[in-house]
């Protein structure tokens, strides 16, 4: 943005949607992310998740209250715990360039 106000960038490549629809539990989503790529979920953000530099993130507070997007590009297990990766629109300089490890 300028001090004019905020426009858009002709340079950004441009995505589409080709198709949309409801992927329910962890078998299904990880079969979506195989066959069609990265997946857009929704996700509480607890006050921790703020501070997250690397490892897997699990949350402690109990907060379930969807009240963030992010798109999770595939999943891993890392010393015996089940995580998605998850890229988040916070910028790079959050978690591990902008990715973090969400335990499944």
């Amino acid at each position: 943005c300028t001090p004019s106000g905020c426009h858009p960038r002709e340079e950004y490549k441009k995505y589409y949607v080709a198709d949309f629809g409801l992927v329910a539990g962890e078998k299904d989503m990880i079969a979506e992310i195989i066959q069609n790529g990265p997946i857009v979920c929704s996700i509480a953000t607890p006050p921790s998740l703020f501070q997250h530099k690397s490892g897997v993130y699990k949350d402690t507070t109990g907060q379930v209250t969807p009240d963030h997007y992010v798109e999770v590009i595939g999943y891993g297990t890392e010393n015996g715990v089940n995580y998605w990766s998850v890229k988040n629109s916070w910028s790079t300089a959050f978690a591990e360039k902008g990715i973090f490890k969400l335990v499944r």
